[in-house]
């Protein structure tokens, strides 16, 4: 059985990263946290496999925390970070660059077809990063981010599949999503 720890400023997207993860027989989610600090108090306190660290949280952020983890406790870590910039890229290369072993793009404002997707990918990067273990991966030794991606782009498209008018679409349902989970 796969312990997880779950970290996320955002107790919505904490509780739907809890329940994905979950929904594999194969993984427990044992214990949540809320912010870098309790991060890296709880996974030194009990015992993961793997943790899914939020990188945008305010106090210690998760690149922070991902650095101290490693330091004190190592464990297998997976990125996760909100919608795909230039900003996000560096951040993500900044938490491969303090231990990750790998990275996932969360956008939870999504439909229930695109929820399921981005829970398959989860579970699939959690158990890669298990495996991987203190090896490390492919994209700490190439120091690339391998990240788990939605569909091709479409033609003419700006990226994940998704047309300049279905990204605002999406833009719009993920600030919504903000908006709610942060009230």
């Amino acid at each position: 059985m796969i312990r997880a720890l779950v970290v996320d400023d955002c107790s919505l997207a904490r509780e739907i990263l809890a329940d994905m993860l979950a929904a594999d027989p194969g993984i427990s989610v044992v214990g949540t946290a809320c912010d870098g600090f309790e991060a890296v108090r709880q996974a030194c306190e009990i015992e993961v496999d793997v943790i899914t660290m939020d990188l945008h949280m305010p106090e210690m952020d998760g690149i922070e925390a991902t650095r101290r983890i490693m330091a004190e406790c190592p464990c297998p870590i997976v990125a996760v970070h909100g919608d795909w910039t230039a900003a996000d890229e560096r951040d993500v290369e900044r938490a491969l660059g303090a231990g990750a072993v790998g990275a996932i793009e969360k956008t939870i404002g999504l439909g229930q077809a695109e929820l399921e997707d981005l829970g398959d990918r989860l579970r699939r990067k959690v158990r890669e990063a298990v495996r991987c273990g203190q090896e490390g991966s492919d994209e700490q030794r190439t120091g690339k981010p391998h990240h788990e991606e939605g569909p091709v782009p479409k033609e003419g498209g700006h990226g994940r599949g998704m047309t300049g008018e279905d990204r605002q679409d999406d833009i719009g349902s993920t600030r919504h999503y903000r908006r709610q989970a942060h009230r």
